[in-house]
This record gives C-alpha cells, structure tokens and sequence, in this order.
C-alpha cells in the first residue's frame, strides 16, 4: 500500500523548470533534467522568458511567462510582475530554479504560495564576477560578496539544492543540507561519435558556446598565425560572440579562422565529430580549479583530442584516460607549443580521441548522473 501511495505521487506531482535566462531548450534544463524526469513519470513544465509560443517538445509543457528582457536590472525586476501572475507555475507543485536571479522569487513562492523550491547552481556566481569586464576591477570583490551573501541567505529557506560541481555542493551543505552534486556531463544518446579518424590533411580545431575575451580565443588565434601551422590547422567557433570580441578576432586577421553564429544544440552536437581537436581553456578556471569544463567532455565524447586548462581537476580527466593537452590559460607561448606538437603528431590526435569516447561512456556521462537527480527528487517529493 506504501509504495502504491508513492507511485500515486510521482504520477501526479507537477514539477516546473524555471528559468529567465536560458533559451527553452538549453541542454542541461531540458535535454538532461526535464527529460530525465519526464521519462521516469513525472510531470514536467518548463517556464522560460523567450517570447515564443507556447509547446509541448518530448512529453513536456514549454510555456513563455514574459518576453526577452536584455537589461539585466528591469529583466530580474519584472521576473517578480511576471512569474507571479503565471497560472501554470502557481499550480505547479515543486519548482526549479535554474537562475541566480529568481532566488528572491523562489523565497516567494515558497512562502506565499507554500511550494517546494529546488535552487539549481550550475556555476560558481561569485568567481565568475571576478572576471567580468564590464565591472570596474576594484568593483568586483564587493559585488561577488554581496552575490555569496544572498546566494547562502537564500538557500537557507529552499528545499535543496542542486550543484554542477562537488566544491559548490561542499560549500552549500553549511546553509542547505539537503544538497547535491548533478555534474552536467554530456549525455551520451544526444552526441554522435567519430568513426573515422582520420591522420592526413588539415586539423580542425573547434570552439563552442559563448566566446568573449577571457577563453583564450583570441590567443588561439594569434598562435595559428605562426608559419608552421598557417593552412595546416583551422579554427571553428560556433557561438554568440560580442561586438568587443568580434572586432578583436577581425584585427587578428587570421584566415585560418571562421565565426558562425550560435545554432540549435541538436544541430551543434552532430557536428562536433567532424572536428579534430576540441578547445576550451578560460580565464576563470584559474580561480574554480575544481571545475570541470561541459565542452571538454562533449569533445572527448565525440571523439576529439581536447586541448584544455592546466588546473588539478582538468588534468586528472585529461592525464588519467589520455584524452588530450594541458595548458596555462591565455599563455599564448604553450598553446602554440601544444598546436606544433599535435601538427606534428596526427595519430596521437586519434588516440586521444579515441579513449576520450571511452573515458565519458564509462565515467563522465549524464546517464551515470541521471540516478543521482531520480533519487534526490524520489526524497523531495515525499516532502509532500
């Protein structure tokens, strides 16, 4: 009878997904959680502010509760007017926080309309704020501690919490006790590996996601700028990039290298097997050594060699199963000297890659992280 009364609540529990920020169908929200749980019979919403219509995608309700908002001050005030006022999200039962920004409405709804609230860290606010340029430098260390102080006084209140990264969820069990770590590794059903590895002609080096100046882009590119490697080595990024940025590549002037806009995750991850190395090595992760890159293991997964930074956590993925290079963030003298050596040594780029497909299916992938979010949701729920 007990375990019929849980199946009842699985089956009936409505969970939304709630973030301002994210496009509907980033892959964490909704290709790995959402899914994940809808496919083990929860039922699922997914609330997003992009101003389109609303759908249902696999099994899960998408709903907009207000337009595209760029200003970050009258986006996070008007996320209160909005969500609100949002009759889905007010019958939902438990809900998922994705954005620093909705801290505030997540103490709301849990205290006005008496939800479950689940508070989903997938990077560490604080240090990143160390790093923004668009903050003054003697700003930064006052923002990041006024953003640690809300961030722990929140989740206080909440009813758990998810961390992408063991040294978040070290951090968070002080305030929240009921915390988690759910690393955001690849899911391995969504990448198409490489199969043909090939040793002849130019390596296809290839870059992923947001691209600003602090990712070691533009060193990348003055560094295949060198004679050895000009018309033997290309440079791919797909992302969103800003105009300081852009122009920055554009006086580079590297022919070597190509700028495509951002384009759906789907379309994204069928293509990373055509590429030969995968390259992620910001700024920041001299500050988070704990972390581990999504990019890396999304690389490695699809078969390419990975050309990362040299903190303690990155290195021990990369040396222990051999899946690629490590190298000091924006020291442009150590990634030239890792590009020469893989020109010089083709086969090493397949025999990287080749224990790298290996390497993220028995270890680093999302369907080994997967139990990890059925489990702590199985306890959530009974909270009921």
């Amino acid at each position: 009878m007990k375990c019929m009364r849980k199946q009842n609540n699985k089956e009936t529990v409505q969970i939304c997904h709630l973030t301002s920020v994210h496009p509907r169908f980033d892959p964490r929200i909704f290709y790995k959680e959402c899914l994940s749980l809808a496919e083990n019979g929860y039922k699922v919403v997914l609330a997003v502010r992009d101003s389109r219509e609303n759908e249902e995608y696999q099994g899960i309700k998408i709903i907009s509760v207000g337009p595209i908002c760029r200003n970050r001050f009258f986006r996070i005030i008007s996320n209160f007017y909005y969500i609100l006022r949002n009759r889905t999200i007010k019958n939902s039962d438990i809900i998922h926080i994705h954005d620093p920004e909705l801290l505030l409405v997540g103490l709301l709804l849990r205290y006005l309309w008496g939800k479950i609230v689940i508070y989903d860290m997938h990077e560490d606010l604080p240090g990143q704020i160390l790093e923004k340029d668009y903050l003054p430098r003697y700003v930064r260390p006052i923002v990041s501690q006024i953003s640690k102080i809300i961030i722990h006084f929140c989740i206080r209140y909440y009813d758990g919490v998810i961390s992408a990264a063991d040294f978040l969820t070290f951090a968070n069990k002080r305030y929240c006790k009921n915390s988690v770590t759910i690393w955001n590794f690849p899911k391995i059903s969504n990448i198409k590996s490489k199969t043909d590895f090939n040793e002849a002609g130019i390596v296809r080096i290839l870059f992923i996601g947001n691209a600003y100046h602090g990712r070691s882009l533009e060193e990348l590119a003055e560094a295949l700028k060198d004679e050895r490697l000009t018309g033997k080595m290309t440079l791919t990024i797909i992302g969103t990039f800003d105009s300081k940025f852009y122009k920055k590549m554009m006086s580079i002037n590297n022919q070597d290298v190509r700028m495509i806009a951002e384009i759906e995750y789907e379309d994204v991850v069928n293509m990373i097997k055509d590429y030969d190395v995968g390259f992620v090595c910001d700024y920041a992760y001299n500050r988070n050594e704990y972390a581990i890159p999504t990019k890396l293991l999304e690389y490695a997964a699809a078969g390419l060699c990975v050309l990362a930074p040299n903190t303690p956590a990155v290195k021990t993925v990369v040396n222990e199963y051999k899946i690629g290079i490590c190298v000091e963030p924006g020291n442009i003298n150590e990634i030239l000297k890792a590009l020469l050596y893989l020109q010089n040594n083709k086969e090493t780029i397949c025999q990287f890659g080749r224990t790298g497909i290996q390497a993220v299916k028995h270890r680093y992938s999302w369907e080994a992280q997967e139990p990890k979010l059925l489990h702590f949701y199985k306890n959530i729920v009974q909270l009921q």
